[in-house]
């Protein structure tokens, strides 16, 4: 499958990533409304928000995490349920564990 993690950018990936977001996740409080959700994490501006994108499908998966100066945080990581069970997810999880630990060194 041809697959690349890249960081999150509102230009190239968030109308991708709030149709996805609206697929997977329930929405029942404006608080967890996607668009609300990216432009919070765009505003503290991190760098750990990443996309699992096809050539061909365009987003099929992100990881949204957190960094609190000890430990890391995963608040959310979602795949297009036509993409499950192909390593997206996984791919997801060691890219967003490897970016905060480059950021360390």
């Amino acid at each position: 499958m041809d697959l690349n993690i890249f960081r999150f950018n509102s230009k190239q990936h968030k109308n991708q990533v709030i149709e996805l977001w609206t697929n997977i996740f329930e929405h029942k409080s404006a608080r967890n409304n996607p668009r609300l959700a990216i432009e919070k994490k765009e505003a503290v501006s991190d760098g750990l928000f990443f996309v699992a994108e096809s050539a061909r499908h365009g987003v099929v998966g992100t990881v949204m995490c957190g960094y609190d100066g000890h430990r890391e945080w995963i608040y959310s990581l979602a795949v297009r349920p036509d993409f499950k069970n192909q390593g997206v997810g996984k791919k997801l999880m060691i890219h967003a564990e490897h970016a905060r630990w480059v950021e360390e060194c």
